[in-house]
């Protein structure tokens, strides 16, 4: 009896505390698009022959939407000036967002991580990330702070990056819609548990009690 109330009491404790962690964002689950898919989409003819992306380079993550006028000109500026003077030193990821729902749903999330409203008309595209700076929309006074921001991430023996950042246990977060749903069941499953212990334990006892009674009637037989 003492066994299967201790199990019990494990499961009701495991189920009890509810794991409101999101999951890991794997970027294979999107549709990512490279310097070379974007430079086609916008109708730009690109010299990308020393462009090679690689794993020892830094990740500029670039939020978009086809047809985004400032979008256009961030990338007209990446062609014109980053490609010659910086290639050496990104990579570009980027997520197109105005026909894309999932990659639509990634801007919003990333955008919350940031401590950005969402909703307002300070947030939107294209948002440019390089590691921990954000840079909403685009205008020719970004480009010094953005090429000061390549260089110095590139240097930086710790390279922050987003979508690792959002990924440790104590930055996971979840829409509270389904943290609600999460808890509610996770609050029916240990009622039931609870409920079935309860139900057990007083069988037990009371089978004891019967067993106790039948020895003391022997007893007094004897």
């Amino acid at each position: 009896m003492k066994k299967l109330s201790l199990v019990l009491l494990s499961i009701l404790s495991i189920f009890f505390i509810p794991n409101i962690m999101a999951s890991e964002i794997d970027l294979s689950n999107y549709d990512t698009e490279t310097l070379e898919t974007i430079f086609k989409d916008e109708g730009i003819n690109a010299d990308l022959s020393n462009y090679k992306e690689s794993d020892d380079k830094i990740n500029i993550y670039l939020f978009r939407g086809r047809g985004c006028p400032h979008c256009s000109d961030f990338i007209n500026y990446v062609n014109n000036t980053l490609l010659k003077d910086y290639s050496k030193y990104f990579n570009i990821i980027s997520f197109e967002t105005w026909y894309n729902e999932e990659n639509a749903r990634l801007l919003n999330q990333v955008g919350e991580f940031f401590g950005y409203d969402v909703n307002s008309k300070e947030f939107g595209i294209p948002l440019i990330i390089i590691g921990d700076k954000t840079f909403v929309g685009y205008g020719d006074s970004y480009n010094e702070q953005i090429e000061e921001e390549i260089v110095n991430l590139y240097n930086s023996k710790d390279r922050y990056d987003v979508f690792k950042e959002m990924a440790k246990p104590s930055n996971k977060t979840e829409p509270l819609s389904d943290t609600f749903t999460i808890v509610f069941l996770n609050f029916i499953i240990s009622s039931i548990l609870l409920v079935i212990l309860l139900i057990y334990n007083k069988k037990s006892k009371d089978k004891i009690i019967e067993e106790i009674n039948l020895l003391k009637k022997d007893i007094k037989k004897k």
